[in-house]
């Protein structure tokens, strides 16, 4: 074993990479591979923060390295270690990584919610949120990142929706179960539901999706539900109208409007815009 000595004059003279005080390689090492000689050298180590994001979301790692252990570890340029007692992980890759939640901790707003919004998306996510969290307290800002992440979406116009009608001051949430259906999103303080539908609901390659939707908002209204429905481009091209439409839930009744979707909906719009055209044909 060489001393330290032996080592820090290596490091100075290039022959050693000095990662930290207590480990020393002959080259730079590849993300990956400090990772794993982190993990092997201090069992019980958790990948953490922007690692973690970076695992989780598939993309590829960078330094500085972030981990969590419940010991002291050296500090390096090559990695920022966190001391901490909250050790919940799901194991990826070989690597035991801080539920998403937990990793949320150390990153900033805007990459939190898309680790939260990716990780817990769909139907089941916010029941493996419900599981992943339990039995951990976390901080009043996570707790409020989680509050506010549209959770449970099957797409990214219904997060687009979500994050407008809880910034609009409403709480809703993502792919509740109502009787034998299950909704985009349901506002409960409004007793509305709101359905997004993509173009392919109303062809006749979906006819039994077509009916079933029928039957769907038929058995929500009779139940006393408010239903709503938009397309996709809805959400795109009109957002503020539709938050505007569903906000106006709380004036009911409200009166017939004066003019037609098809007077200001960009669908329209630009189908009017395209039939200005003549086709030639050489």
């Amino acid at each position: 074993m060489l001393r330290r000595t032996t080592l820090s004059r290596g490091a100075r003279t290039g022959r050693y990479i000095k990662v930290c005080s207590t480990l020393y390689l002959t080259r730079e090492p590849t993300p990956h591979e400090l990772l794993t000689l982190l993990a092997e050298r201090y069992p019980g180590l958790r990948v953490t923060g922007p690692t973690a994001a970076q695992i989780y979301l598939g993309q590829e790692l960078s330094f500085p390295l972030h981990v969590a252990h419940r010991s002291q570890l050296p500090q390096s340029p090559y990695f920022h270690a966190y001391r901490t007692k909250k050790l919940k992980a799901l194991v990826k890759n070989g690597f035991a990584i801080h539920i998403p939640c937990l990793a949320a901790e150390r990153l900033d707003d805007a990459t939190a919610t898309t680790l939260l919004e990716t990780f817990y998306a769909r139907r089941d996510g916010p029941r493996y949120l419900k599981r992943h969290n339990e039995g951990v307290r976390f901080s009043p800002r996570v707790r409020s990142l989680i509050e506010l992440a549209a959770l449970g979406t099957d797409s990214e116009v219904e997060k687009i929706l979500s994050h407008a009608l809880t910034e609009a001051g409403l709480r809703v949430t993502n792919n509740v179960r109502l009787g034998a259906y299950y909704w985009d999103i349901v506002i409960p303080e409004l007793n509305v539901i709101v359905e997004i539908d993509g173009f392919s609901f109303h062809t006749s390659d979906n006819r039994l999706t077509f009916a079933k939707d029928r039957w769907k908002g038929n058995d929500a209204t009779l139940a006393g539900y408010i239903l709503l429905r938009y397309s996709g481009s809805c959400i795109v091209y009109e957002l503020p109208r539709v938050v505007d439409q569903i906000l106006s839930v709380r004036e009911r009744p409200v009166p017939m409007p004066e003019h037609g979707v098809w007077t200001w909906h960009w669908l329209f719009v630009r189908e009017a815009d395209q039939d200005q055209y003549t086709i030639y044909s050489s």
